[in-house]
């Protein structure tokens, strides 16, 4: 129920929402959007400026948000679910700050959104089964994957990354790269399981109970023994990431 917007210093922002938050996220110029309900509405999500004043709130009695984005050119995206018929209709909503009317909307069937984020000139759309790479509410590249196969999702400003389940006897997995165009540019196969996934520039970071493991384009993979069993990797730089667990997090510098 509660956004809390920090710093490196000290907490600058928050404000407790009388429904559960949905998403949240905040663009390079401070701005920031939170997804949420209000009363009579399914879904309300709400845009603030860097000096944390609502400049604009879109509101939805049949849609449900569970996703939203905010890009660096003040556009907002806001995935949604609903049923029609008994059948699952996701929308992927494309709204410019200040106007009512949507500048794009896109429509799946049967499919559950997973995560979105918008590029300069395209917005990458993931389901639970599709990866989607949408310009003006329009695919214009779209790859199918089996239902339930896909486990993880990262999405950084160059790469997407997934990780999929082959479906195999055995604990079997492939880790997928993809640009921003939705073509695959890199793939791995483990044997073991993979506890998170991250994407820093066009480097992806995968985690293991034993390793980390490091994939970057032209670059031979990387592998960091680790002396605790971490469940989350965050990447604070290329050579720095911090290193989650149940009872303490570490900052290491690869090297």
């Amino acid at each position: 129920h509660q956004v809390r917007v920090y710093n490196s210093f000290s907490l600058l922002f928050e404000k407790t929402f009388q429904y559960p938050v949905q998403a949240v996220w905040v663009n390079s110029e401070g701005a920031f959007c939170v997804a949420t309900s209000e009363k009579n509405y399914r879904s309300a999500v709400f845009v603030f400026d860097g000096n944390f004043e609502e400049i604009y709130r879109w509101l939805s009695a049949e849609k449900l948000a569970i996703g939203a984005f905010l890009s660096d050119q003040n556009l907002l995206t806001i995935s949604t679910i609903q049923a029609k018929n008994g059948e699952l209709v996701s929308e992927l909503i494309e709204l410019k700050i200040g106007e009512k009317k949507p500048v794009s909307s896109f429509t799946l069937t049967g499919e559950l959104p997973l995560l979105h984020r918008s590029f300069k000139k395209s917005t990458v759309l993931i389901s639970d089964c599709s990866v989607n790479v949408l310009e003006k509410g329009k695919s214009v590249s779209s790859r199918k994957f089996p239902e339930g196969s896909i486990l993880k999702v990262a999405l950084g400003d160059q790469r997407i990354a997934l990780l999929m389940d082959e479906l195999s006897v055995g604990v079997n997995y492939r880790l997928s790269v993809l640009d921003e165009d939705g073509k695959e540019t890199f793939s791995h196969k483990f044997s073991e399981t993979i506890r998170d996934i991250e994407v820093y520039d066009r480097s992806v970071y995968v985690l293991t109970h034993t390793e980390l493991h490091v994939f970057t384009d032209g670059k031979d993979a990387m592998h960091y023994s680790l002396d605790h069993d971490y469940s989350n990797v965050g990447v604070f730089a290329e050579d720095c990431v911090v290193l989650c667990g149940d009872t303490q997090a570490n900052i290491r510098i690869l090297d």
